[in-house]
């Protein structure tokens, strides 16, 4: 624990000298100026919708840079010649970016709707949100070595994550949607801003298949470094 604590505050350091979180709260003023005029109805309509692109573009844009700038610093080579688990590593990653993530999200929300938000649901949808993204842009950057291939991949990707927001306008209701890992993300995160809008058993199956998608990405996570970040310097 004291390794993870200490290598947690490493990462957040080096992603404010990155400027991660410059980026995110730039970012966050530019859609905080668009969406603070609009009526408050169309606020609450808009800004779920906003936020899980926000939340999700983050968490896969910002651990690809993380994992490059490492990568062509070194930082990667240094880490596999130590006894450092590559779980520690990925969970200190993990933990670092969703907080990055959750802390622009409220940020957002704050700006626009104020204090008056449902805090006890919205921080829990977005770290679930980001946790869930984070291993995603990680797998996918992982098998690339470089921002081209990334941003190739993240282009082909981003419309099959990107169709669960026709459920939260109810366009598209079909179960099959279930399957997709970013669905049970636009569900918390619609509950959140509108209670009652998912029924009770749509609420738990989220929480908890979010949470499935988290471990599973974890896991994977784990042996795409081994195979495509390390697997010839015998990381752990």
């Amino acid at each position: 624990m004291k390794t993870l604590l200490s290598l947690f505050s490493w990462d957040c350091r080096m992603q404010y000298r990155y400027g991660f979180w410059l980026a995110g709260l730039v970012v966050t003023v530019v859609w905080a100026a668009l969406l603070y005029p609009l009526p408050a109805d169309l606020q609450r309509t808009w800004l779920p919708c906003v936020l899980y692109f926000d939340v999700a573009t983050m968490g896969m844009m910002f651990v690809a840079g993380l994992l490059f700038f490492e990568r062509k610093q070194g930082v990667i080579d240094a880490l596999v010649a130590t006894p450092l688990p590559t779980p520690t590593w990925l969970l200190s990653k993990l933990l670092s970016l969703t907080l990055l993530a959750t802390v622009v999200a409220c940020a957002l929300v704050l700006l626009t709707i104020g204090w008056r938000a449902a805090w006890l649901r919205l921080v829990p949808a977005f770290a679930l949100s980001a946790a869930l993204f984070t291993l995603l842009g990680f797998l996918a950057a992982a098998r690339y070595g470089n921002v081209t291939g990334f941003l190739t991949f993240f282009a082909i990707v981003g419309l099959p994550l990107a169709l669960p927001v026709a459920y939260y306008f109810g366009v598209l209701r079909h179960p099959l949607l279930w399957l997709n890992p970013a669905q049970p993300t636009v569900v918390l995160i619609r509950q959140a801003f509108r209670p009652g809008a998912a029924s009770p058993a749509e609420l738990w199956a989220s929480v908890l298949l979010a949470a499935g998608w988290t471990l599973l990405g974890l896991w994977l996570s784990a042996r795409h470094f081994h195979r495509h970040v390390s697997w010839r310097r015998g990381a752990r």
